[in-house]
């Protein structure tokens, strides 16, 4: 038998890692059904669904809820267990790309998505982002969401603006104003919460974090 050398052996875990990633990452991402069960069950990890249930709350024919859950299950997001005639679905969360696809939905077909289409619409937003329980994916169903915005926006508006999205989402939000100046002026000076927050984890909903790091400097 010929032994193997170590950085082989690493290399053909890590290939194999990267092929079921990649093939993970397409099959998640194909069609538009997947996106809506996806961000269903991800933000909502702690709940089990059955097939009518989801053909209801998404508006979507069963027979497409039962191809696209068959798939989801085929490589390990979904789990399922029987309870007398039905079926019931729930997230994995120890899937290997569950935290990553959090982030992707939050910012895109979820609650991200759904708060970055609103604040577009309210003046001159430097950066907003979700920090907090959300961000670190600590969060619990019945968690506020804490959103950070920066830039010139009126307030009054921006609370009849969270409102709406908080009856959207059904969860409350939790959201923090501050002009750019105010914003670098606390930083600098060392104030708690603004630099807990600054160096902490992001969801990016406007600006990148590059941006935001130079910012910051």
């Amino acid at each position: 038998m010929i032994p193997l050398d170590n950085d082989y052996v690493l290399y053909t875990i890590d290939y194999k890692i990267y092929t079921y990633m990649s093939t993970a990452l397409d099959t998640l991402f194909s069609s538009k059904t997947r996106v809506k069960l996806l961000s269903l069950f991800v933000m909502s990890p702690e709940k089990s669904f059955y097939q009518r249930e989801l053909e209801r709350l998404l508006g979507v024919p069963i027979r497409a809820i039962q191809q696209e859950i068959e798939k989801l299950v085929s490589i390990g997001f979904l789990a399922s267990t029987r309870s007398g005639n039905r079926v019931y679905f729930k997230a994995n969360q120890d899937f290997m790309l569950f935290n990553e696809l959090k982030k992707i939905i939050l910012k895109t077909e979820a609650i991200g998505g759904l708060i970055q289409e609103h604040l577009m619409k309210l003046g001159k937003v430097r950066f907003s982002f979700i920090f907090g329980s959300l961000a670190t994916g600590k969060d619990m169903p019945q968690s506020d969401i804490d959103l950070m915005i920066i830039g010139s926006v009126g307030a009054k508006l921006l609370s009849s603006t969270t409102q709406k999205i908080s009856e959207k989402t059904g969860r409350e939000i939790n959201a923090h104003l501050y002009s750019e100046k105010e914003f670098l002026d606390k930083f600098k000076k060392s104030d708690n919460f603004v630099r807990q927050v600054a160096l902490g984890k992001k969801v990016y909903l406007i600006g990148k974090e590059d941006e935001f790091k130079r910012f910051i400097k």
